[in-house]
C-alpha cells in the first residue's frame, strides 16, 4: 500500500511540474510573440530558448515518468536516436536558422503561423534526448 502511495505522490509531482513548465512557457512565449508583433523588436535567440527550455523540460518530464517502466536495458538505437532527435533539434532552432536567413520565406511564415510545431519538436527533443541517457547516472 505505502509503494502504491509513492507512485501516485511521484506522479502527482510530474503533473505539477508539467503544468508549471506548460504554464509559465505559454506565458513567456506569448509576451515574447507579442512584443515582436506590436514593437517588431525580436530576439530569435530568446524565442527560440523559452520553449527548448520550459517545453522540452515537459519532454525530459515525460522520460522521466517511463524512466522507471522501461524493462530492458538493450544497446541504445543510434539510427533511431538520431532520426528522431536532428529533425526535433532543426525545428526547435527554425527563429535561429531564420535568422541567419537560411530558411525560405515561405517555410518561415508557414512556422510564424503555426508555431506549435516549435513546440512539439521541443518537447519531442527533451523526451528524446531524455530517453537516451542510460538508466543508471
Amino acid at each position: 500500500m505505502e509503494t502504491k502511495a509513492n507512485g501516485i505522490l511521484k506522479n502527482l509531482i510530474y503533473l505539477v511540474l508539467i503544468i508549471v513548465l506548460f504554464a509559465v512557457g505559454s506565458m513567456l512565449l506569448n509576451n515574447q510573440l507579442t512584443q515582436a508583433r506590436t514593437r517588431f523588436d525580436v530576439s530569435p535567440f530568446l524565442i527560440t530558448i523559452i520553449p527548448i527550455v520550459f517545453f522540452g523540460g515537459i519532454g525530459v518530464v515525460l522520460g522521466l515518468m517511463i524512466r522507471g517502466q522501461l524493462r530492458s536495458t538493450k544497446q541504445q538505437d543510434t539510427s533511431g536516436f538520431l532520426l528522431i532527435t536532428l529533425p526535433a533539434l532543426i525545428v526547435s532552432l527554425s527563429y535561429v536558422w531564420a535568422s541567419f536567413g537560411w530558411l525560405n520565406d515561405s517555410i518561415y511564415q508557414y512556422i510564424i503561423v503555426n508555431d506549435y510545431l516549435v513546440i512539439v519538436a521541443s518537447v519531442i527533443l527533451g523526451f528524446s534526448i531524455m530517453s537516451a541517457l542510460p538508466k543508471k547516472i
